[in-house]
């Protein structure tokens, strides 16, 4: 007969079936879309260990004191700040109001903080109701203090501009029964007037960051454990 079928011959091979929902369970060839998928998830997966990886490298690494500056003259050793006592017969709430009279009166006596016999005293004020920040005051103390060192002070031979600071550590010291928090910064500035050294020297060029550190020492007694 003309449309007899041949059992003898191989025929394609039934794809296996789930015999719940009958759906096929054979090997699926895969589409560029499968492809596509696979690509993106390896190489999302692989970017991100990466930036985990940097990260931590970042993480590791000191801090430094300053930014680069590409217009910058540099050298492989930072020059040191030549840092300036204040006179301690001056008053430093009066010397503050005067040279910054925009700055809020501090709620502070003493002296200008270089050690103990000179330390700053922190009083709140007697008014409950007025904002007190203890440490927020010794802050704004110790940038207005480098401030008067580096660019105020009359007697100063260099005078200094783009101070900034990091504080390096802060330690709490007992004297009899006062307290005192002592605070140790890094100060970063650039020197007004410099000249390049000869060889070095390039029209544009800045001068370069000088460095130092600074103690700071503050009487804490009268809100200490408030």
């Amino acid at each position: 007969m003309g449309n007899s079928v041949d059992h003898g011959q191989p025929g394609p091979v039934p794809a296996k079936r789930c015999p719940h929902c009958h759906a096929s369970t054979g090997p699926r060839k895969r589409s560029w879309g499968d492809l596509f998928n696979s690509v993106f998830y390896w190489t999302l997966i692989i970017v991100n260990i990466v930036v985990l990886s940097l990260g931590a490298m970042e993480q590791n690494q000191p801090p430094l004191p300053f930014k680069e500056d590409p217009d910058c003259w540099s050298d492989h050793k930072m020059p040191r700040i030549e840092f300036i006592t204040l006179e301690a017969s001056e008053n430093p709430k009066e010397v503050l109001k005067r040279d910054f009279p925009e700055l809020a009166p501090l709620p502070i006596r003493g002296g200008w903080g270089y050690d103990l016999a000179t330390a700053c005293i922190i009083e709140p004020p007697n008014d409950p109701d007025l904002p007190f920040d203890g440490v927020e005051v010794e802050y704004v103390f110790a940038t207005h203090r480098t401030y008067e060192e580096l660019m105020f002070f009359p007697g100063l031979n260099d005078s200094y501009e783009d101070v900034s600071f990091q504080l390096l550590h802060q330690m709490l010291r007992c004297e009899g029964d006062r307290y005192y928090d002592v605070l140790t910064f890094q100060v970063s500035a650039r020197p007004v007037e410099w000249k390049a050294p000869v060889g070095n020297a390039k029209k544009g060029r800045r001068a370069p960051v000088h460095t130092g550190e600074r103690e700071f020492w503050f009487d804490i007694t009268s809100f200490y454990g408030s």
